[in-house]
């Protein structure tokens, strides 16, 4: 399925580096979008995060019918020199196409993306709703399975994925 952003009058912008209106609205999708136990407390605990990734590229979407208000967040980053990436989006644009096209996206512009991805539904949003895991979504699009490299970093279990 191939989403055009403008059609569901959305853009994808993309962007090497971030305004500070743009990080209180991420942190904001972010906190409200994950677990509670990877929230982040401040804009500068967010902050260094953000600042802590390498060759990071944001891609934004934006909601035009709502002043460019941010709906989804993607970006791709370098680690243990492997490329990464995550998306976020809000849940008024969730089972659209719209993950699966931003994915597409960014697999247009890397050969191999991976992810630190939740692997139950155990976790809390800050809103009281269980966190739904994606890593269903990501199957079904295609993604392998590290059974290797599965992880429980403190109380988070998560599985590494990786698009080729």
């Amino acid at each position: 399925m191939e989403i055009n952003f403008e059609a569901v009058n959305m853009k994808l912008q993309e962007k090497k580096t971030l305004e500070e209106q743009e990080r209180k609205l991420l942190l904001q999708l972010w906190n409200d979008e994950y677990p509670i136990i990877i929230s982040h407390s401040s804009l500068q605990s967010f902050n260094r995060y953000l600042d802590s990734l390498e060759n990071v590229v944001h891609y934004l979407l934006m909601d035009l019918s709502h002043n460019d208000i941010i709906k989804g967040w993607a970006f791709t980053f370098d680690r243990d020199n492997l490329r990464w990436f995550a998306i976020i989006l809000s849940p008024t644009i969730q089972k659209k196409g719209i993950g699966r096209a931003m994915l597409k996206v960014l697999m247009t512009k890397e050969k191999s993306l991976n992810a630190w991805v939740i692997d139950h539904d155990r976790y809390m949003k800050s809103n009281g709703q269980p966190y739904l895991s994606p890593l269903p979504f990501y199957l079904k699009l295609g993604c392998e399975v590290s059974k290797k490299e599965a992880s429980k970093s403190g109380n988070l279990s998560v599985v590494r994925i990786n698009f080729e």
